[in-house]
């Protein structure tokens, strides 16, 4: 599976869509006004492997959004508990 696959994946998915996770992948250097997306495209391009198989590759997509999501969740429950 290429990297564009995989953000496009993200992008159809990103609420605010609009080709913004795919906007950030091709061209990240022109900032849009959505870091969220543009975190998005940035993490899935740092931890794709082009040796990868299709498999490892979503896996390891996932893995990467489940620990941001994490460490999103850490940071909602602290202002929270303010």
């Amino acid at each position: 599976m290429r990297l564009s696959e995989i953000i496009a994946i993200a992008d159809r998915a990103y609420p605010d869509g609009d080709g913004v996770v795919q906007a950030y992948s091709e061209n990240p250097e022109v900032q849009r006004g959505d870091t969220l997306a543009e975190f998005i495209a940035l993490e899935l391009k740092d931890v794709y492997d082009a040796d990868g198989s299709s498999e490892d590759q979503l896996a390891e997509a996932v893995r990467a959004m489940l620990r941001a999501r994490d460490q999103l969740d850490d940071v909602v429950a602290a202002l929270e508990n303010q």
